[in-house]
């Protein structure tokens, strides 16, 4: 339902929010890899829809700034805008995007922080400060020259052959960034007993292999070439040499990127592949995979290789015909990622080109690096649980899969076997709230504490965080897979393993679930969210999966020719609509979300007509009112027209216009720019 961090944007489905700023991935390589958070489930168009539908709707894409009319419109007319008209016209002068769940963000981030005060004393919280202090310091980061790089690079820079490059990533010296490789330690509980390392491709310049291909790729990749020029120079290299290094480099970089064939999506089944080491080291006969993961700190009798088709095609490239490009590739990444955590000419060159300040770089950072991302969730999930609303999650995810197996069971469309199993699905569908349980980082001693400089800081607690994930390898899992951190604003649901969650960010006091809320507000705001989330096991996607999370067929073929025959249904109704001036979606990439929303609402209502005195009206303005947001053109053209979610304002009135206690509540009529006749709603569950 949100969006989701980019950290792992590529990797992770079935969010409602995104709440990392978009403006830095122009900017900056974010770790779109990392298979912490795994994108879980398989991306695939069934639905055909009519490109052009008898009926078209539109209204004014007021998310968009500058797009505002002048005067605010009727709830009949336009539902989304009438109700959030004033916040929109406070809110028009945005950077990239604006939105109640940034702000939840900003609120979340503002807690961390304020740890450095409230509690001190807490170990955790004393690494924390003490990182944050170096961080900031600039003297301390001016102190810091070249010297205190060199251990880092002298053996790449020094590397004459493949065997010199070899010895180099088997050394213990490749720290700064992944020689090639990254690994995470996961442990998927619906699948096995045993935590497992997961190898996957070290993040490219690029955030996604695709820019690789697309007409786009000299717009991104060449001011990343011009800044590894100048990092290169700094240490020595003149500027032909850079320029050079960056071609054979960068042409190694499109032909890796070619070779990934699982940027996009993925399910749990198809990321726990295991191999042995007998099985992995026989895929590779030049790349030292191996020595490299036992190098890197994640030695392990059984791995899973998220992407065979990239490690196939490293294999292939790492030849002595490739030597310079492969040094090369490894050697900008390592500057340019220390250059964040040096000072002077390095720090400098690193805050232009990502156009940031030291705050913006620190916030940046923190949403990024897997380090500091274990020691904020350890922070902040020791400090907000919140067993009350925990609770409150938990018995309206029961309330709603009781209402939705009523649902499920009253379907004229489906045959007995196929609602019986739909509905042992639902019930063993599960919810989790709160967030992963992480490293305890208060046995860390860092070394700017006395004397050390901040690039010293981070080797030191980047290799705490490899000593803790490795000691997990091969243990049994303790806690359940979690997508995300504990403070990041979301709520998801993941089809490979049948389950909801909610983290504690998203459950902060205020906003979405108050500590005060009318039944109102948190029918509006939380079940239409969690109700959401349960339908995502049932959309186009969702439907393929089992009762277990496995890739399962369960439907008989008259049953899901019905199932899709309602889909296209729906994918008319979306390609019916225009947003003006001029912005439409593909029904295709939609659809998904769009049932997600429709069925979280109907589940709503069905909690809300058990209530009596119900106040329709505050609980639909306060579902509008969730999905405040504004954003720009550039924005909207990079981030949100390849989104899977549509924009809020029609998502909203695509939403309410389905349902019949709207036209009710609102006294909406036809004629009315609202109204939809009841023969042309949508729906399927």
């Amino acid at each position: 339902m949100i969006r989701q961090m980019q950290l792992d944007a590529e990797r992770f489905h079935r969010p409602i929010y995104m709440s990392t700023d978009r403006e830095t991935m122009d900017n900056k390589r974010i770790a779109a890899v990392a298979v912490v958070a795994i994108v879980l489930c398989m991306s695939l168009a069934y639905v055909v829809y009519d490109d052009e539908p008898s009926q078209t709707r539109s209204w004014n894409y007021s998310n968009l700034a500058g797009n505002l009319p002048s005067e605010v419109p009727d709830a009949t007319d336009d539902f989304y805008l009438n109700t959030n008209y004033e916040w929109l016209s406070e809110h028009q002068e945005t950077a990239a995007s604006d939105t109640l769940f940034i702000s939840m963000t900003t609120q979340a981030l503002t807690d961390l922080y304020s740890l450095v005060v409230t509690d001190p004393n807490d170990p955790n919280v004393s690494v924390y400060s003490a990182f944050l202090v170096s961080y900031m310091d600039t003297s301390g980061r001016d102190s810091a020259g070249t010297e205190d790089l060199m251990p880092y690079i002298t053996g790449l820079m020094e590397a004459d052959s493949l065997s010199d490059l070899i010895d180099h990533l088997i050394s213990g010296d490749c720290v700064l960034t992944g020689p090639f490789v990254d690994v995470s330690v996961a442990g998927f509980d619906t699948i096995s007993d045993e935590n497992i390392p997961v190898v996957s491709y070290d993040p490219l310049t690029l955030s996604s292999p695709s820019l690789y291909l697309g007409d786009s790729f000299r717009y991104y990749m060449d001011p990343a070439e011009d800044h590894y020029a100048k990092l290169l120079m700094l240490i020595g290299y003149s500027q032909e040499e850079a320029d050079a290094m960056n071609d054979a480099a960068t042409s190694l970089e499109v032909k890796l990127a070619s070779g990934i064939t699982m940027s996009g999506i993925a399910d749990v089944e198809s990321i726990y592949v295991p191999y042995t080491t007998e099985e992995l080291d026989a895929v590779c006969s030049s790349f030292p995979i191996l020595e490299v993961l036992e190098a890197m700190g994640y030695p392990s009798d059984t791995y899973s290789v998220f992407d065979m088709g990239w490690l196939t095609t490293l294999d292939s490239l790492y030849t002595e015909e490739n030597f310079e490009g492969l040094r090369a590739m490894i050697l900008r990444n390592t500057l340019d990622h220390a250059s964040g955590f040096m000072g002077g000419e390095f720090l400098a060159e690193y805050m232009d080109y990502n156009a940031t300040t030291l705050e913006g770089s620190w916030n940046t950072f923190i949403s990024t690096d897997r380090a500091i991302l274990e020691l904020l969730n350890t922070m902040y999930c020791d400090h907000v649980a919140n067993p009350e609303a925990e609770a409150t999650v938990v018995s309206l995810f029961e309330q709603l899969k009781d209402t939705y197996a009523e649902r499920i069971s009253a379907l004229d469309w489906m045959s007995e076997s196929t609602k019986q199993y739909a509905l042992d699905k639902l019930d063993a569908m599960t919810v989790l709230v709160g967030g992963p349980d992480t490293l305890d980082f208060s046995g860390l001693t860092l070394p700017s504490t006395s004397g050390g400089s901040l690039l010293d800081d981070y080797v030191v607690m980047k290799q705490y965080y490899v000593d803790g994930k490795s000691a997990l390898i091969g243990q049994p899992i303790d806690s359940p897979y979690w997508p995300m951190q504990g403070y990041t604003i979301n709520a998801a649901h993941i089809y490979s393993l049948n389950r909801v969650y909610v983290s504690w960010g998203y459950l902060q006091d205020g906003y979405i679930c108050s500590s005060d809320a009318s039944d109102e507000s948190l029918i509006g705001r939380l079940a239409t969210v969690i109700g959401h989330e349960i339908t995502h096991g049932f959309d186009m996607n969702g439907s393929l999966y089992g009762t277990d999370g496995t890739s399962e067929n369960w439907w008989t073929a008259e049953d899901r020719a019905a199932f899709e025959s309602r889909a296209s249904a729906v994918s008319d109704y979306i390609s019916s609509i225009t947003l003006l001036p001029d912005r439409t979606m593909d029904p295709s990439t939609v659809i998904n979300e769009v049932v997600a929303d429709m069925g979280g609402m109907a589940l709503a209502l069905d909690i809300a007509s058990d209530i009596e005195g119900f106040d329709y009206v505050e609980m639909f303005t306060e579902y509008a009112d969730s999905w405040v947001g504004t954003l720009t053109q550039q924005y909207d053209d990079m981030y949100m027209k390849p989104d899977v979610h549509p924009p809020n304002c029609i998502r909203v009135n695509m939403t309410v216009q389905q349902f019949q206690q709207f036209f009710d509540t609102f006294g909406v009529a036809e004629g009315d720019g609202m109204w939809l006749a009841p023969d042309d709603r949508v729906d399927i569950w």
